[in-house]
């Protein structure tokens, strides 16, 4: 418990930093997010936790990385029902533990803050 709490907050502290792998074309904002779009990128590892709106993702280089999930974004190739809420179905699709495989955008908002949103997480 110790580790995986020490690692949710290094996720969260190097949470741009940690996100620097993989990169492609960015992707047109969709009504569920408030930002520009920013910087394709994947990442594989496997699910710390999930608290409303967000995945804790524990990647194969170490540190965890929070991924913001929305109605919008495709669990394994489908979208999340509008009368579920998302963190009840990250808790009931995705139990900790479980292999994934994300592809999300870095988005800086207009106050500087970088946040990670996900488009797709699968299970490889």
């Amino acid at each position: 418990m110790k580790r995986e709490a020490m690692g949710l907050l290094a996720g969260l502290m190097l949470g741009a930093q940690a996100t620097a792998w993989g990169a492609g074309p960015a992707s047109p904002t969709g009504p569920d997010t408030e930002s520009v779009p920013g910087e394709r990128k994947e990442l594989t590892g496997r699910v710390l936790g999930a608290s409303p709106g967000i995945l804790y993702v524990e990647s194969a280089h170490g540190p965890a990385v929070p991924l913001r999930v929305t109605h919008a974004t495709r669990l394994a190739g489908r979208r999340i029902p509008r009368e579920q809420s998302v963190e009840a179905f990250l808790r009931q699709s995705l139990p900790p533990g479980s292999p994934v495989r994300a592809t999300f955008d870095v988005r800086t908002h207009p106050d500087g803050t970088p946040e990670n949103v996900a488009s797709t997480v699968d299970r490889p």
